[in-house]
């Protein structure tokens, strides 16, 4: 091949792509989808929170904490008995999970139970930040992916002016999205 010159771009005068050029378009999907996902993931988790919110605070009088070892971790179960009132928790034994240490018999705790007996402590706010950063962060990756995604259209489906234009339209939209979702989900927890 001592007569053939290549052109500067390679064999057929295409850009060389080099290091995480070569990548784009897997950088584009998982940015995408990894949006989408963490976007979609952060609803259910705002429902079971309202779900939880709306359980009526109780109080509970432990008669005896254990703790109870399973796979090299201990957590602390506390047994006892509390005024349903009209809440529909059951008047029986109450048990409440997840205890950082044991407490003497006696002790008085504030939980939410559901029906059956079974009581968590109630959520402070910063557990409401969880689903809500969850939205607002997928919304940022999917508007990411998006962008990314605006820079790979062939110049013949969007000229180089539309496609700044379509950038600025998708991070604009997408973060409108995001301001959305985020007020829509505060206001669904705080009802």
């Amino acid at each position: 091949m001592t007569g053939v010159q290549l052109a500067p771009g390679g064999l057929l005068g295409a850009p060389q792509q080099s290091g995480w050029q070569k990548y784009r378009l897997v950088r584009t999907a998982v940015l995408t989808v990894g949006g989408a996902v963490l976007l979609v993931s952060g609803v259910p988790n705002a429902v079971e929170l309202r779900e939880v919110h709306r359980r009526p605070v109780l109080r509970m009088t432990a008669d005896y904490c254990i703790t109870v070892s399973a796979s090299g971790e201990s957590t602390v179960v506390c047994l006892g008995r509390g005024d349903p009132g009209d809440s529909g928790v059951t008047a029986g034994d109450w048990t409440l999970r997840d205890l950082p240490e044991a407490h003497p018999s006696g002790t008085v705790f504030p939980v939410q139970c559901d029906p059956d007996g079974t009581c968590a402590s109630p959520l402070a706010g910063r557990w409401y930040m969880e689903p809500i950063g969850r939205t607002a962060f997928g919304a940022l990756l999917l508007a990411m992916g998006l962008t990314f995604l605006s820079l790979e259209l062939p110049a013949a489906w969007l000229p180089r002016l539309s496609r700044t234009r379509f950038r600025h339209w998708m991070w604009a939209s997408c973060g409108g999205l995001a301001v959305l979702l985020v007020g829509a989900e505060a206001a669904y927890l705080s009802a």
